[in-house]
């Protein structure tokens, strides 16, 4: 076999303890493992499996027992391992691509000072406005003006144009994207000034959290490892700014939340 490789047989219980019990796997060589299905996972764990993913060297095969399923278990020991590779392959695909966040995380961190757990349960028997990018915006905004003083908006940067078109200044904006095209969409923000708090997640765009003049509260860990300077509280990650808005507004303490410009479906001319 080539050098590295290593070759993993996954048994019934009941054949390892036969197997043992003849002696037969006292003499395997070292990239050879014969193990029981409990055992899979952390074994593929000890062989650094990851490095094996990267280089797409990892293959599953069915036995002859497995393929001719005379001995059903058989099949179910070759499904369930076939499983626990998928999982651990969308684990490691799901962490690519992180760091970009964890490089906003460090970029950010002389400006992630205070934690948004401050606003915990503030607003209670308050009324809430979340203002997102979604096309009915424009229809709820003279509502919103017109009982501005009985509201507490809340709003997502990337609409902070829209809002200084109409003379409006939220309370509270939001921003999460780390990616440089974030801040071109949401710079006009900058201009709220100190009537408004920005809430940010740790890992947002690091220009538009440090050219930010006024208040701000960070949701998430101050640091990309374990470490009590950290938050324990648990927040939102998403997937969308509008989502972590919402859960932030509950967790604030709002007793009624109103939604602009959220757009959960598809009219029938296709807009979301």
């Amino acid at each position: 076999p080539p050098t590295g490789s290593h070759f993993l047989f996954v048994e019934l219980p009941e054949v390892l303890t036969r197997l043992t019990k003849e002696g037969l796997l006292e003499s395997l060589e070292d990239h050879i493992s014969c193990i029981s299905g409990p055992e899979f996972l952390p074994k593929l764990q000890s062989l650094e499996f990851r490095e094996y993913f990267y280089l797409d060297q990892v293959q599953l095969w069915q036995s002859l027992g497995a393929e001719d399923a005379h001995l059903p278990t058989y099949l179910d020991l070759y499904w369930t391992a076939r499983d626990q590779l998928e999982y651990m392959a969308w684990d490691i695909k799901s962490s690519l691509g992180t760091q970009a966040f964890i490089k906003r995380q460090l970029e950010n961190l002389a400006e992630n000072r205070d934690s948004a757990q401050s606003l915990t349960g503030l607003f209670k028997d308050k009324t809430a406005v979340l203002l997102a990018g979604g096309p009915s915006l424009d229809e709820v905004l003279p509502w919103v003006k017109a009982h501005r003083s009985q509201l507490v908006v809340l709003a997502v940067s990337r609409i902070a144009r829209r809002l200084q078109e109409v003379d409006m200044v939220p309370d509270l904006v939001f921003s999460i994207d780390p990616h440089p095209v974030s801040f071109d969409v949401s710079k006009e923000m900058l201009l709220f000034g100190e009537k408004t708090l920005f809430v940010n997640l740790y890992h947002v765009v690091t220009p538009l959290l440090s050219n930010w003049q006024g208040r701000s509260v960070f949701l998430g860990p101050r640091f990309p490892w374990d470490t009590d300077l950290n938050d324990s509280a648990g927040y939102s990650s998403g997937p969308t700014v509008t989502n972590v808005v919402l859960s932030t507004a509950v967790d604030m303490g709002f007793s009624q939340i109103v939604l602009a410009g959220v757009d959960l479906c598809f009219s029938r001319s296709g807009h979301s």
